[in-house]
């Protein structure tokens, strides 16, 4: 018997085919969710384990750095030719900071940062689109690492706010004995015992529940141990 007849006599749809088609083509359908989840900025599958989105995390920091490292050299071979970029910019910094008590010398340090902006969009006239990538990457950086779907309750709590993401989990069914600390303990005891009976020393048990021997407490009965 195949799937369809399966589902058609679990159904009761043995005489309603059309409707059991319908049900099995819901199926069909994929699941959508946006592309701006933060699975999909890190480029990792919704079931990934926690160990891939921590590796996908710094990847992606590594692979920006390196456009960054790119950015700045071109950036560096621009300020050579115009040495006064650099001094320009660093005047706006200092005179933003007293701007409110000096707005004279902040306009006078943007208008000299304007006249070396524009001789750099001389030499390369990709200089000001190369400034908005380097703030876009830092954007970017800051985003991902503020990405904490790799913390289990972080996750769980991010998934069940962007349905369908709490769908398109795979239960793992296996467990760690050491999650708990109950388990944990009976295990390193049980481990200790078997270490310290291999010795030839005596082990306290203190209940039935820890011993494993209990030949210590058969007695003889007449009619279960009939010979």
């Amino acid at each position: 018997m195949n799937f369809q007849n399966i589902l058609n006599n679990s159904l009761g749809l043995t005489h309603h085919a059309n409707l059991s088609n319908k049900v099995l083509s819901m199926f069909s359908y994929p699941l959508l969710f946006g592309r701006d989840n933060l699975y999909a900025i890190l480029k990792v599958a919704p079931e990934a384990l926690a160990d891939e989105i921590r590796e996908a995390k710094s990847e992606a920091i590594i692979a920006l750095d390196e456009v960054r490292a790119a950015l700045d050299t071109e950036l560096k071979a621009i300020e050579v030719m115009v040495p006064e970029l650099a001094e320009a910019r660093q005047q706006v910094k200092i005179a933003q900071a007293k701007a409110e008590k000096e707005p004279q010398a902040f306009e006078r340090a943007r208008e000299e940062l304007a006249e070396a902006d524009a001789r750099a969009m001389g030499v390369n006239p990709r200089y000001r689109e190369m400034l908005r990538e380097i703030e876009e990457i830092e954007r970017r950086k800051i985003r991902i690492n503020q990405i904490t779907i790799d913390n289990p309750e972080a996750r769980q709590q991010y998934d069940r706010e962007h349905p369908p993401l709490a769908l398109l989990k795979i239960s793992d069914a296996n467990r760690d004995g050491f999650v708990e600390n109950r388990t944990t303990i009976t295990l390193l005891r049980r481990e200790l015992s078997q270490f310290i009976l291999a010795k030839g020393e005596e082990i306290f048990h203190p209940s039935d529940l820890y011993r494993e021997d209990f030949s210590a407490d058969f007695a003889h009965s007449h009619i279960l141990d009939q010979e």
